[in-house]
C-alpha cells in the first residue's frame, strides 16, 4: 500500500473515530438530560438570566451572589428568542463540552499524535463526571472549555510566540476572568509554558522578547476584564460575597508560601466525588498512559516545532 493511500486511510479511521465520539457525546448528555431534575444552582442561574434579558442592569445580576456574568450572558440571547431560561444554560453547557472535544483532540496531537487526541476526547465523552456536567445549567462546563483552550494555546505560543497568539490567549483569559475564578490557575502556568520555549541561540532573544511583550498583553487583559466587573452598581456586593470567606480561594503570596496548606481539606471534601465520578480503572488507565508517555521519546523536537 502506498503512503498516500495508507495516510488517506488512517485520516478516514480518524474522521470516523471523530464522528463516533461526537455521537456518543450528544447521545449521552441528551439521555442525562432527560432523567435529571433542575436544581437550586441552575435556578438560580435561569433566574439571573431571565432578568438580564428583560434589563441591561441585571446582566451584572449574578455578582449578588458572588457569581461572575459570562455563563449567564451566553444564556440571554437564547431566553431573548423564547428559550426557556432553564433549558437555555443547559444549551450553553452542552455546548461548552461539544467544543471542549477538538481542543482535547488537539492537546493531544500537540503533545503526542492525532491518536492520543483522539483518545483524550473519547474518554472525556465517556468520563461520569463530565456527563453530569455538562448537562446541567452551571458553570463547570464552559469553565473546562475556558481551561483546555488555555492551556493549548500556552502549548502553541510558547513555542512560537506571537502577537495573535498572545490577544487570543488573553481573551481566553479575559473570558475565564467574567466566568468563575477556578479558571486562574490555567493562566497562573504560564511561565511553566517556557518548558516547551526554544532556547536555542539563534532567534532567542527575539523569541523571548515576543514572549514576555504577549504574556504582559494577557495580564493586561484579564485586568481589564476584572476592571469590567467595576462598573456594575452590584459590584460591592461582588466583594462582599468575596470577602465573607464563603469561597474558599487562597491569595497567590498564601500558595507561594505554603503550596499544599489547603490540600487536606480539599481532599477530605472533593476525594470521594473524585473517585466516585472518574472511577478507579480511568485512573489507573491515566497513570499507566502518563507511564508510557513519559518514557516515549517526543514525536517532534521542541526546537523544529518552534522554527
Amino acid at each position: 500500500m502506498s503512503v498516500a493511500a495508507r495516510t488517506s486511510r488512517g485520516n478516514s479511521t480518524l474522521l470516523t473515530a471523530a464522528l463516533l465520539i461526537g455521537v456518543v457525546y450528544l447521545v449521552t448528555r441528551l439521555v442525562f438530560i432527560g432523567g435529571f431534575p433542575y436544581f437550586l444552582d441552575e435556578g438560580s442561574y435561569a433566574n439571573f438570566a431571565w432578568r438580564g434579558s428583560h434589563s441591561l442592569k441585571d446582566i451584572w445580576v449574578s455578582l449578588t451572589i458572588g457569581r461572575e456574568p459570562f455563563f449567564i450572558w451566553l444564556g440571554i440571547p437564547l431566553v431573548e428568542v423564547g428559550v426557556n431560561p432553564l433549558t437555555a444554560l443547559r444549551v450553553v453547557s452542552i455546548a461548552s463540552g461539544f467544543l471542549t472535544l477538538p481542543i482535547l483532540f488537539l492537546l493531544g496531537r500537540r503533545l503526542a499524535d492525532d491518536w492520543v487526541g483522539i483518545v483524550a476526547a473519547g474518554l472525556y465523552a465517556l468520563v461520569p463526571f463530565a456527563v453530569v456536567h455538562n448537562g446541567i445549567g452551571i458553570m463547570e462546563s464552559l469553565v473546562t472549555l475556558l481551561v483546555a483552550t488555555a492551556l493549548l494555546l500556552q502549548i502553541d505560543f510558547a513555542r512560537k510566540p506571537s502577537i495573535k497568539l498572545a490577544v487570543l490567549l488573553g481573551l481566553v483569559g479575559a473570558v475565564g476572568v467574567l466566568t468563575k475564578e477556578n479558571t486562574k490557575p490555567a493562566m497562573a502556568l504560564l511561565p511553566l509554558s517556557l518548558i516547551l520555549f526554544d532556547w536555542s541561540p539563534e532567534g532567542r532573544r527575539e523569541r523571548l522578547t515576543r514572549w514576555i511583550g504577549g504574556a504582559a498583553i494577557v495580564g493586561v487583559m484579564m485586568v481589564l476584564a476584572d476592571r469590567l466587573m467595576h462598573i456594575s452598581s452590584y459590584f460591592d456586593e461582588f466583594q462582599k460575597w468575596r470577602s465573607a470567606g464563603f469561597y474558599t480561594t487562597r491569595k497567590v503570596g498564601d500558595v507561594v508560601s505554603d503550596p499544599f496548606g489547603s490540600w487536606h481539606d480539599a481532599i477530605h471534601a472533593y476525594g470521594p466525588a473524585f473517585l466516585e465520578y472518574m472511577t478507579v480503572p480511568l485512573l489507573l488507565a491515566a497513570g499507566a498512559g502518563a507511564l508510557l508517555g513519559y518514557r516515549r521519546p517526543p514525536a517532534q523536537p521542541v526546537s523544529s516545532a518552534a522554527r
